[in-house]
């Protein structure tokens, strides 16, 4: 089952390299939050919160690490780093007692800060959480396979069918171990991404999320939600 994902007006490439970030626990009117950068036209950017800043150079395709801050509407303001010239200003709101993961996607132009709520919760004994994340405006909508390695994709069903551009899985319980995870047009087995064999740790939350590749192609980065 797809989750739209939250976002306010308007609307992540990695050369084959996998991002792995920390994460921490937010109480009552506290919150955790970090940003991502996924605009193919911006190689570093600045993000400031109700006009302060809080994450600087963001580079294409990472993001800041998590911030505690304060629940409820925030207006955030994105720019590039080397400019002061604002090119997406929204207004959202974060939940309370929550870890979030505000991705700025899209091209410049047509921005905006597509906000996901973290799952920091264990995970049973032995297995992983794993969620997907289209963040790719040159991908499509794809289906997602994730099967362990050398699988023949012609008797594998994906385990996430039809994720659209701006879309979320829902966290899929996994036993620990190593999958490949492939991205195919909806409904056909032609990999437009083989990411090749991720491994997973007992415990581990993880969010994987598809992208544009800035020499062509796509790649994807993996954010640390737990452990």
């Amino acid at each position: 089952m797809l989750n739209r994902l939250t976002k306010s007006i308007g609307l992540f490439a990695l050369c084959g390299t996998a991002f792995v970030l920390g994460c921490g626990g937010g109480l009552g009117s506290k919150t955790n939050f970090r940003v991502m950068n996924a605009v193919p036209d911006q190689t570093n950017i600045n993000v400031l919160l109700d006009g302060t800043s809080i994450a600087s150079s963001v580079a294409y395709g990472t993001a800041s690490a998590y911030a505690e801050t304060k629940s409820g509407s925030r207006h955030l303001q994105v720019e590039p780093a080397a400019a002061t010239n604002v090119f997406l200003d929204q207004t959202f709101n974060l939940a309370g007692g929550t870890n979030s993961t505000l991705v700025v996607a899209n091209l410049s132009a047509t921005s905006s800060g597509i906000v996901l709520t973290d799952d920091n919760a264990a995970p049973t004994s032995g297995n992983i959480k794993l969620r997907i994340v289209n963040a790719s405006p040159s991908l499509g909508t794809v289906d997602v396979y994730v099967v362990p390695p050398g699988t023949n994709l012609n008797s594998a069903s994906p385990a996430i069918s039809s994720l659209s551009f701006e879309s979320s899985s829902a966290y899929l319980n996994l036993s620990a171990g190593s999958y490949d995870i492939v991205f195919t047009p909806h409904g056909s087995t032609f990999a437009f991404l083989d990411a090749g064999a991720n491994s997973f740790n007992a415990g581990q939350n993880r969010t994987v999320v598809v992208l544009n590749n800035l020499s062509g192609g796509f790649s994807i980065g993996t954010l640390n939600d737990l452990n």
